[in-house]
């Protein structure tokens, strides 16, 4: 995978740093999406100056992210026991997965 689709597939919801997360049903309803959707875009456009990220994010990261949510919503809905070693991170260990991924394609290379 090319460097720059990892970088944004690291940072793409970096605006809900900012704005909270919102379910995606919830999104997408007319009155909210017009209200979030250019506030967010706006924010993810600060970040890839920031960061020195291409504009716009890539297409291929919004695949893979809507790929993993609909892996993500399968995996939960049979049951399966893989789900868990993703899913359930406690919030340190999160943490460091997010700053060990950051320093390899942000910090190392420059």
């Amino acid at each position: 995978m090319a460097e720059e689709t990892q970088k944004w597939c690291l940072m793409h919801d970096a605006a809900e740093a900012y704005i909270s997360d919102i379910a995606t049903p919830v999104k997408h309803l007319p009155e909210i999406h017009k209200v979030i959707r250019p506030l967010e875009q706006n924010i993810l456009r600060v970040i890839s100056d920031k960061f020195g990220l291409c504009w716009p994010i890539p297409e291929e990261v919004h695949r893979l992210d809507k790929e993993q949510g609909r892996w993500e919503l399968d995996a939960v809905l049979k049951g399966r026991d893989i789900i868990y070693r993703f899913l359930c991170l406690r919030p340190e260990e999160a943490k460091e997965a997010f700053l060990k991924t950051y320093e390899r394609l942000f910090i190392e290379k420059t």
